[in-house]
């Protein structure tokens, strides 16, 4: 079976992120990496995506710095509390991840309005 794709523009759609952000993204973690087709184009996989709203996540949720992502990120398998403190957590299941995000999301839109 082939392993499915995403261009940047349907992970910038997706992620509500600038697909600029994403490419500055690609220059500060590691981590995040898509593959380049022949031509040059970015290719996001799931991991990749995941990757992206985790990032985002604790950029713009949790209020953290680039350097404390670049952190959490390298630890893998810790994150950071609300004093600073590193302390280690069970590996996050994607599909869990992305279900409890995008409810958050649709949390926030609806007390918008």
């Amino acid at each position: 079976m082939e392993k499915m794709f995403y261009s940047i523009s349907q992970v910038s759609e997706f992620s509500l992120l600038p697909q600029s952000v994403l490419r500055y993204w690609e220059t500060v973690f590691e981590e995040l990496s898509p593959r380049k087709s022949p031509g040059g184009t970015r290719q996001y996989s799931d991991e990749d995506v995941t990757l992206i709203l985790k990032i985002k996540n604790l950029l713009y949720e949790k209020g953290m710095t680039i350097k404390g992502v670049q952190k959490v990120l390298k630890n893998n398998r810790s994150t950071v509390d609300e004093s600073g403190q590193t302390t280690p957590t069970a590996p996050v299941d994607k599909k869990d991840w992305i279900i409890d995000y995008l409810k958050s999301l649709l949390s926030e839109i609806r007390s918008a309005d």
